[in-house]
């Protein structure tokens, strides 16, 4: 058996203490050791070098591929990895999604990173349906996982289309499994919140009536029919709850999702 361990995390992209928190991030994700982690609102000032390339050469990952938005050119997605990677390009979400391939302990993967539209519901549902579409044309023989910052809980139209228990504009598609509920399915628990506008210490002094949510999810493509095996989810964990780094602060406003899969030799 081997290992597996990907995360994803939504970096905050704010002015605030930038660097004690792109710090105290470095510190957290070299606790966690995700092999592949994947990144939202990666701050990507033209000129500089981006959030991500530092993460990347801090945190011993050779392999990085980056996309700002096209219309937030300081902002945008990542994915870092400790193995090759190769981006490909669906034009038509590159304002909210970014898709890398790889071969992972002899099996081929593939990962999608996503950040939907934090406003307008119609506009994440427009997203996933366009995102679903690709994945499903393009899925072959290989492990799938979506991962991101939904800004949808599991209450929503995005959530249960993804389940496979609801259509949206006229389009389903293949069930996606959700790797945090599966893990607290089996321990007895409930996933914890991601968004928690209680005990994240970032929203301690911001006057708010909302309450903590889980926005951030790891997703895995249903492997009925694949022919490939299916892997053991040993864990999923939360990452970035505590102040961190040498100034001791919270790295974001979300916490991460750390999942860890055991994979089988392949034959």
């Amino acid at each position: 058996m081997a290992t597996f361990r990907i995360a994803t995390w939504n970096l905050w992209n704010h002015d605030w203490r930038r660097a004690d928190r792109l710090d105290a991030a470095i510190s957290v994700l070299n606790t966690a050791n995700p092999d592949l982690v994947a990144l939202q609102e990666v701050h990507m000032e033209p000129g500089t070098t981006s959030a991500a390339a530092t993460i990347a050469e801090a945190c011993g990952y050779t392999y990085l591929v980056e996309r700002r938005y096209p219309d937030e050119p300081a902002e945008g997605l990542a994915v870092l990895a400790r193995f090759p990677l190769a981006h490909i390009d669906i034009p038509d979400t590159r304002g909210f999604a970014l898709r890398v391939e790889c071969a992972v302990h002899g099996y081929p993967w593939a990962v999608t990173t996503l950040h939907l539209d934090w406003q307008r519901p119609l506009t994440r549902e427009e997203q996933i349906v366009r995102l679903a579409r690709e994945i499903d044309a393009r899925q072959t023989g290989r492990f799938e996982l979506m991962t991101g910052d939904f800004n949808s809980t599991p209450e929503s139209s995005i959530y249960q289309f993804l389940r496979g228990q609801m259509s949206l504009s006229g389009q389903d598609t293949v069930s996606w499994l959700d790797l945090a509920a599966r893990d607290a399915a089996r321990t007895g628990t409930v996933p914890g919140a991601t968004l928690d506008v209680l005990r994240n210490p970032r929203w301690h002094d911001v006057p708010t009536l909302e309450r903590p949510m889980r926005l951030d999810w790891i997703l895995m493509r249903d492997l009925f029919n694949s022919g490939l095996p299916w892997p053991k989810l040993e864990q999923v964990v939360m990452f970035g709850e505590e102040p961190a780094g040498g100034a001791n602060v919270v790295a974001s406003d979300h916490y991460g999702v750390l999942a860890i899969l055991e994979l089988p030799d392949p034959c």
